[in-house]
Parts: structure tokens; sequence; C-alpha cells
């Protein structure tokens, strides 16, 4: 087995809050030069601001996996969210995902709001983006039975790309 570590921070900075994630594997039957350096590893970074009515949040985070050739492995998040509307509690989002490897990414506008007591809804367009194969559409694919084997399917890529979701859930307080 490999051996793995991990290590987290997080610290105020002003109004924002910060936090750092490091994931470690050292392979122990090839092991790196220098001895000390991981194998593979996965980094997080985040920032958090909420304003002093928390009425307006913003998240930015940034990712860095190493098992993606290349040292290509980027990817980059940001999620807003706004006040309330007009006195009710539904309250807009927008959140927005990048790889930065080959360019796709997803967009979600959604809105959430309670629609009866202790009953929300929320409600997501997402919007995912790149070229077919690529790693945020690379999801969306169908499988076509293989015509040369049987036991495999090969997969290809869905060109429409926009997607409703719709998500209720439920909340208790105790």
């Amino acid at each position: 087995e490999d051996i793995g570590g991990s290590a987290s921070l997080s610290f105020p900075l002003g109004p924002v809050d910060a936090a750092a994630d490091l994931v470690g594997h050292w392979a122990r039957q090839t092991p790196a030069n220098p001895p000390w350096q991981p194998a593979e590893w996965q980094a997080v970074g985040r920032l958090l601001w909420e304003n002093s009515s928390r009425s307006w949040t913003l998240l930015g985070e940034y990712q860095f996996d190493s098992t993606v050739s290349a040292g290509r492995g980027h990817y980059g998040a940001v999620a807003i969210k706004s006040p309330k509307l007009a006195g009710s509690d539904w309250r807009p989002a927008l959140r927005w995902k990048h790889a930065f490897q080959d360019n796709s990414g997803e967009v979600v506008a959604g809105i959430g709001g309670t629609i009866a007591p202790k009953l929300k809804l929320s409600v997501g367009v997402p919007l995912i983006y790149g070229a077919p194969g690529s790693f945020y559409r690379k999801a969306l694919t169908e499988n076509v039975a293989n015509t040369g084997d049987e036991d495999k399917d090969e997969l290809i890529p869905i060109d429409n790309v926009v997607t409703f979701l719709l998500s209720i859930s439920l909340s208790f307080s105790f």
C-alpha cells in the first residue's frame, strides 16, 4: 500500500476566512527522488467573505492536482450568493467552476427559498462548456454498444450541454 498524509490550515484574514488543504501520496514501490517528495498530491485554497449582515457571500477556490499530465491540473471556482429578494427568503446565487488545462467549465445560476414550513426549494440552471471529452464535459457521454466487442461499450460525447436541474430538500430543526 502507498502511504498518504494530509494537512489543513484555516484562519481569519481580516473580514475574509482563508483555508488550505494539502494531500500527498507516497508510492512505496517506486520512491520519488528526493524521497520526501510525494508521488501524487492535491492542494486546495479557499477564501470566503461575507458582509456584516451576511446578505452577500463570495467564495473563491483554487485547486491543483498533480495526477493531471504535465502539471496542468489547475482548477478555479467562484461563487456568489446575493441578498434575499424583495422581503422574501428567496436568495439568488451564481457558481462558476473552470478547468484551466482544457478551458472547460460549468456556470450555474440558481435560486433557493422556502415554499412551505420546513420545506425549501432550490432551482438551478447549469451551462457546461468546453470541447467534447474535456474535464467538465467528459460526464456528458452516452454508451453506444461497440460492434467489435459486446463486452465493451464505447462512449461518445453528447452535444447538448444545457441542462435544467430541480432540487427539493426538507429541513428540520431539533
